[in-house]
């Protein structure tokens, strides 16, 4: 189905931590991020997507959050966001690959809401499988991730990409070092292990927000103050897709998810590592079809 969007998207509201509404029921909360919190990787924008949304199960809305971003830079913004819509925080949903790792502060610091993770790959985590452990954490169905928001989400687990193998990291507890980050790095370079991606569509805005298979979005002035290195694999105005750290696993299952975005049209996309004030507006469908094209996972 088509999706037109309602309004443009105010990207230019976006700042680090605050919950800014730039879409009506759309919030973005932008923090300071450093992959698995290595300080010598570079510093990337971590974004929590919130939406109004109403539970079907209990027939009411909440404020349903997408990446449980890092606490210290989130929390007080989510309760300021509370405390003006008068809104619980009723979900808190992992978009996948590592976006796991703050799930249990969250579940603790907001106690009505249910935690969401893919089923493929955070169970076989050490952190994903003490979550489970606990009450209201729960996986989601790959073939129907987010039925309680049906009619509102179009929602999609990207799936038949590898990504990095598990290794420890300072959220995990290990120890931040040239050694550790080395060993990161690599294992980002050499993806090995299947990955699934939470891909969804706010029907209300035409807004569909990517999994990490998608390039993040940059400005050409964002894009200028990049380290040399990570300039060679972002082009500025570009949507693109499989960066390095993603490599196709099963290419007629990756053709399967393409073929249920695409569906959806959509006039903005959203990453969730775009940086401030990033993302793309305009024909989704035409520029995810070319991106994927070009990776191979499509042909013409």
């Amino acid at each position: 189905m088509d999706i037109v969007s309602s309004a443009p998207l105010a990207l230019d509201r976006e700042r680090y931590g605050e919950a800014v509404e730039v879409a009506s029921g759309l919030w973005i909360l932008a923090t300071r991020h450093h992959g698995g919190g290595l300080r010598r990787l570079p510093e990337a924008n971590n974004r929590a997507l919130i939406l109004r949304l109403e539970d079907l199960r209990v027939g009411r809305p909440g404020l349903v959050v997408f990446n449980a971003t890092a606490p210290s830079q989130s929390f007080a913004a989510v309760h300021r966001l509370r405390s003006k819509t008068g809104l619980e925080v009723s979900h808190v949903i992992s978009c996948g690959g590592g976006h796991h790792a703050h799930l249990g502060a969250w579940r603790d610091e907001f106690p009505r809401a249910r935690v969401l993770m893919g089923a493929l790959r955070a169970p076989r985590t050490r952190n994903g499988a003490a979550l489970l452990q606990r009450s209201r954490v729960a996986v989601m169905d790959p073939l129907d991730p987010l039925p309680e928001f049906a009619g509102q989400l179009a929602a999609r687990s990207f799936t038949g990409l590898l990504g990095a193998r598990e290794f420890a990291t300072p959220l995990d507890g290990a120890r931040d070092s040239l050694w550790r980050t080395l060993q990161a790095m690599r294992a980002l370079a050499f993806p090995a292990e299947p990955y699934d991606e939470l891909w969804i569509c706010h029907r209300a805005t035409g807004t569909i927000v990517a999994g990490e298979n998608l390039v993040p979005q940059y400005t050409a002035e964002a894009h200028a103050a990049l380290p040399r290195l990570t300039r060679l694999f972002i082009k500025p105005g570009v949507v693109s897709v499989s960066s390095p750290a993603r490599r196709v696993h099963d290419r007629e299952d990756v053709a399967r998810c393409w073929a249920d975005v695409l569906s959806w049209g959509g006039r903005a996309l959203l990453g969730y590592h775009d940086c401030v004030g990033g993302g793309f507006l305009g024909d989704v469908a035409g520029a995810l079809r070319s991106a994927a094209v070009a990776a191979g996972h499509l042909t013409i």
